[in-house]
């Protein structure tokens, strides 16, 4: 089911005025739009949505493109977003939405974790909907919030679940300094010697992390958990466009890991049949009818998920989020 052109016109009329939000690029406005979209909300509820979330959002100023701009050696610098925008605004203008994807986006893989992971799922839902200036606005969030945690290439026979335990002595205690979750993914990537770091299973498949994330996410609803689900949600939806798949899976897995170690969970939950009663119309029903953008990005993502692998995992974590 294709997003609307109601749906698209609303975000791409806030897009141009305010796509602030908190000082910081992470407005969830055009993927809650998306999501309510593909939930079945009515136009009326979208624009309701709207009004109660533009209130969060930041006016925004656009710049002219520099004419010694150097994308490679911008990245990850939050200040040069206006400078990424432009750049990719004029790419826009003479490539379609897949070629300008396909060609940028394996330069972008290394720093996959951007903002907790919220560039590439933003980058996933403008893919779903097809919208340009979407796309532009998702790779220059990107670029800008380029996060690069390390490449280690050793790999391990241990499973997922030991692999991302295996420094849990050293980060149980862990101190972090004050910050947001990006901040606390550095910390940990800097304790640690990546080259001698076997990180990487074998046996690496989207499939796999997908399911460890939605288990991880039952234990423990922290919000970096949360972003692994729909995390490995958008990978799945961007994978076609990269050339280095198996790279890119790599590179996800990294950042996963990391990201894991600051939630000190240790342990993933398997569902409960006894309370997955609740029928999927019901769950998009009660999700369109939530103000939280999380609450209706998760769901979506979870159902999406579902209606991929077939796991119930997914159908429960949803359904605890609208409880």
């Amino acid at each position: 089911m294709s997003v609307s052109p109601q749906t698209i016109e609303l975000i791409n009329a806030d897009l141009n005025v305010h796509p602030l939000y908190g000082n910081r690029l992470a407005n969830h406005f055009p993927m809650a739009l998306v999501s309510l979209d593909k939930l079945g909300a009515d136009f009326e509820r979208q624009l309701k949505f709207r009004a109660d979330y533009s209130n969060k959002l930041e006016l925004f100023i656009r710049e002219e493109l520099s004419l010694d701009f150097d994308f490679n050696d911008s990245l990850g610098r939050s200040d040069m977003f206006p400078q990424y925008l432009s750049y990719f605004d004029r790419y826009l203008k003479l490539h379609s939405l897949e070629e300008t994807i396909s060609k940028h986006i394996d330069k972008l893989i290394p720093g996959i974790s951007a903002s907790a992971f919220h560039a590439l799922i933003r980058l996933a839902f403008a893919i779903e909907s097809h919208n340009y200036q979407e796309v532009s606005f998702a790779l220059a969030y990107w670029a800008a919030e380029f996060q690069y945690l390390g490449s280690p290439h050793q790999k391990s026979d241990r499973s997922l679940l030991e692999i991302l335990n295996q420094h849990k002595d050293t980060f149980e205690g862990f101190k972090f300094r004050p910050g947001i979750i990006v901040d606390k993914m550095n910390q940990v990537a800097a304790t640690l010697e990546w080259e001698n770091e076997a990180v990487i299973p074998q046996d690496l498949k989207l499939e796999l992390i997908a399911k460890f994330a939605v288990q991880f996410y039952q234990t423990d609803s922290d919000f970096t958990l949360l972003h692994g689900v729909t995390g490995t949600h958008a990978l799945r939806i961007i994978l076609p466009f990269v050339k280095n798949k198996r790279k890119a899976l790599e590179y996800f897995w990294i950042a996963y890991w990391v990201a894991y170690q600051t939630t000190k969970t240790w342990r993933p939950s398997t569902y409960d049949e006894a309370i997955s009663d609740i029928s999927i119309e019901e769950m998009k029903r009660k999700a369109t009818k939530s103000n939280n953008d999380h609450t209706i990005k998760l769901v979506y993502s979870c159902l999406e998920e579902f209606r991929h692998y077939g796991y119930s995992d997914f159908i429960v974590a949803a359904s605890k989020k609208i409880e």
